[in-house]
């Protein structure tokens, strides 16, 4: 048999030589480090080979024996190799490939020594030192495997084999150039199929998909039954974003050898990505129990858990993960992540804090700690950590962004324009050129900001991004008076957004009924309700409130995961019909409940109720008898404008303004309602002259909360001015320079 008929046959025989793959030893343990190319073992055969030719000079017993092995028939194989060799016991051919078939079958010592002696008869014979340097490979031996490759070279320079195993060897040490090299000159001799596995690999690291793909594709063609070969085709199909792909060559991959576990694993993560869970789950739980598989199975089970937003199940399966490995970074992030999603913020940061302890120079655990901080508004710690982040490595681009947008947060506008502006020298970041904006608005130079926005329109954005840009359109054409084109762009910024608002329907008559009972005794726990409509201002009248040392103010329901009390889940239809004692001392229980755990301190509770209904009073005049009612009031046509051009509460939009004006009016007369009680009592504040600081404006309020003064502080000021010292509304009576823009809006508010 001729060298290239051997190769042929190694190539095209059933798969006896076990791959391995970068990051993943033969027995399929996890090594230290992952990911990167695929490690294709060189001469891996196919299971179902496309027929081969006839070689001259080979003897009709061990051409048949040959097709035999070919299709798997191994034990027919293997009689008619010893047939051959007990009639010419120095047939070389012979000897190589019953050495072949004997390795296949797990008979390492029995094949080593054939094809030893294959060896020793024909010294020179570069098939037999090619499979012999190929066998040490598979045994780990790698130096012995480079000498044979080398050697096996030196007698054919262009045995494509001895250059894929070369090649192979290569990417193992990282040696990426020189790997490529001897791949490229393997298929320069022949079209090897693990020499295109390997580039393709190679192609697949550097982010050419495509490439990776023609390379693993046409290796799969040549070799259909190589497992490893489908395994790094997954990745391929992966990551050019071709789920359906991709999971058919990893479910080839586990058909084909089942103990190929790196491809359980990737069929997994690939599953959670296509968000079929229950699957991904039954992928990871098969690799429990596999000898070092069990921190990628528990990685892969809370990375499940988590894609379901089963929070607290993912931060068991990540705690076990670094009860067994306390040094593991992303199961650290991706511990901290679902406490964050749990709202178990301090737990979060003590995950961070845990990890920076055994890993003090993991930057990427550090900025994950930083952004946290940030996304909960914990800003001047998270200012810190971007700092020192800076401080250890100054050309952190991202953390420089990061630390403008916090200083902005802060307050401190002069820093975050300095650290925008230096970011900006590196690369062009979208929310860099907003900082910019900002301070370009914040200094009145409006031709300057338009000319920025006008850039910014050009390029992609983030749809926060573009409504941002949207909004500070608006207010340059504000500014420009320019008011019709300052509506249409505060619509745009604001359309689309999912809206939350209550339906706020006519009083029923049986309102009034309920309202006419005699109230009870007063609650001494009653509450005082803050109510005010979007653009009113009561958000910043909650803020000074919360300033008050007399006062507990309750700003919780703002947020999208509010308490639950009658407040947030009503039953009208129950509170004006007949409600005995008992099912009045279950409303009031259900709203004092979650109180239960603050430090109320002998102080007044007020809770702000951004969604009020008059059916509501109801529940106050019949179950929470005492309560007081605090309506914060603007002009209408100033609260709209001011709801158009600076938003309000997630759930309110104002991006259909025609549906927000009807809405804004009937909630008007739902506030008005019942102004006359006698219980609950309401006072009507005027917003402007209060958070304007005008003399005297807050002592009505104060006699009414039981207060000497109201004084603002921190909470107040925090309110006062927006992102970038922007301002965060209109001063009173700016509804005039929209008389003509919005007349027919206005008209329908004022009565």
């Amino acid at each position: 048999m001729t060298i290239s008929g051997v190769c042929a046959l190694i190539r095209v025989t059933r798969s006896w030589f076990p791959g391995t793959a970068r990051g993943f030893t033969a027995a399929g343990r996890a090594k230290p480090s992952t990911g990167g190319c695929g490690i294709i073992p060189p001469f891996a055969p196919a299971r179902r080979p496309r027929p081969r030719t006839t070689l001259p000079g080979t003897p009709r017993m061990l051409e048949q024996s040959i097709e035999h092995h070919r299709l798997g028939r191994f034990g027919e194989a293997e009689q008619g190799y010893r047939a051959r060799l007990a009639d010419e016991p120095d047939d070389v051919e012979a000897l190589q490939l019953l050495g072949m078939l004997r390795y296949q079958l797990g008979d390492s010592d029995e094949g080593r020594r054939l094809l030893e002696r294959a060896r020793e008869l024909a010294p020179e014979h570069p098939g037999v030192i090619l499979t012999l340097a190929s066998m040490r490979f598979r045994d780990g031996d790698h130096e012995g495997a480079r000498r044979g490759f080398h050697e096996a070279l030196a007698f054919d320079p262009n045995l494509a084999g001895a250059h894929a195993g070369l090649g192979q060897l290569a990417l193992m040490r990282e040696e990426r150039d020189k790997a490529e090299q001897h791949f490229r000159v393997a298929l320069r001799a022949a079209e090897e199929p693990h020499a295109l596995a390997g580039l393709g690999s190679l192609l697949l690291e550097r982010g050419d998909a495509e490439g990776a793909l023609r390379h693993l594709g046409r290796a799969a063609e040549l070799a259909p039954d190589d497992a490893m070969i489908q395994m790094s085709l997954g990745q391929a199909f992966a990551r050019r974003n071709t789920p359906a792909f991709a999971e058919q060559a990893f479910r080839n991959a586990l058909r084909l050898r089942p103990d190929l576990h790196a491809a359980r694993h990737w069929l997994g993560s690939l599953l959670i990505r296509e968000r079929r869970v229950a699957e991904a789950e039954e992928q990871y739980r098969a690799l429990l129990p596999i000898d070092g598989f069990e921190l990628t199975a528990l990685l892969g089970l809370g990375d499940a858990a988590r894609a379901g937003q089963r929070f607290d199940e993912a931060a068991s399966a990540y705690r076990a993960v670094l009860a067994r490995e306390p040094s593991h970074a992303v199961a650290a992030r991706a511990l901290a992540w679902s406490l964050a999603q749990l709202g178990r913020h301090d737990e979060a940061i003590a995950a961070y804090d845990a990890a920076l302890e055994r890993a003090p120079g993991d930057d990427e655990l550090r900025s994950a700690r930083a952004d946290l901080l940030t996304l909960v508004g914990r800003f001047p710690q998270a200012a810190a950590g971007w700092r020192e982040l800076l401080e250890r490595n100054p050309a952190n681009v991202f953390a420089r962004s990061r630390l403008a947008i916090v200083s902005e947060y802060l307050g401190e506008v002069g820093e975050a324009q300095a650290h925008a502006d230096l970011a900006l020298q590196v690369q062009n970041d979208a929310e860099m050129q907003l900082v910019r904006v900002r301070a370009l608005l914040r200094a009145g130079d409006f031709d300057a900001a338009h000319a920025a926005l006008d850039a910014l329109g050009q390029r992609p954005l983030s749809v926060g991004q573009r409504r941002l840009r949207s909004n500070y359109l608006g207010r340059v054409h504000d500014r420009r008076g320019e008011p019709a084109e300052a509506v249409r762009c505060f619509v745009e910024a604001q359309a689309g957004i999912a809206a939350a608002v209550p339906p706020l329907a006519d009083p029923r008559p049986e309102l009034a009924a309920a309202l006419a009972e005699t109230a009870g005794e007063p609650w001494t726990d009653a509450p005082v309700l803050l109510l005010g409509t979007p653009g009113s201002g009561v958000e910043r009248v909650a803020a000074l409130l919360a300033d008050q040392p007399g006062l507990l103010v309750l700003r919780d329901r703002i947020d999208a995961r509010s308490r639950e009390d009658g407040f947030s889940q009503p039953n009208f239809q129950a509170w004006c019909g007949e409600l005995d004692a008992a099912a009045r001392a279950v409303l009031r229980e259900r709203w004092q409940a979650p109180l239960r755990g603050a430090d109320v301190g002998g102080r007044s509770v007020v809770d702000w109720l951004p969604r009020w209904d008059a059916h509501q009073l109801a529940l106050v005049r019949r179950a929470m008898p005492g309560t007081r009612i605090v309506v914060v009031e603007r002009d209408p046509r100033d609260a709209l404008l001011n709801w158009l051009a600076f938003g309000w509460a997630p759930g309110f939009p104002c991006g259909d303004l025609e549906g927000a004006v009807a809405w804004l009016a009937r909630a008007r007369r739902h506030l008005r309602h019942g102004l006359a009680l006698d219980d609950p009592r309401h006072l009507v504040v005027a917003a402007d002259p209060l958070l304007d600081g005008r003399a005297d404006a807050g002592d009505e309020l104060a006699r009414f909360l039981g207060l000497d003064a109201i004084e603002p502080g921190r909470h107040a000021q925090s309110m006062a001015i927006g992102l970038g010292g922007l301002p965060v509304r209109f001063p009173a009576g700016h509804w005039t320079k929209y008389s003509e823009a919005l007349s027919g809006e206005f008209a329908q508010l004022v009565d």
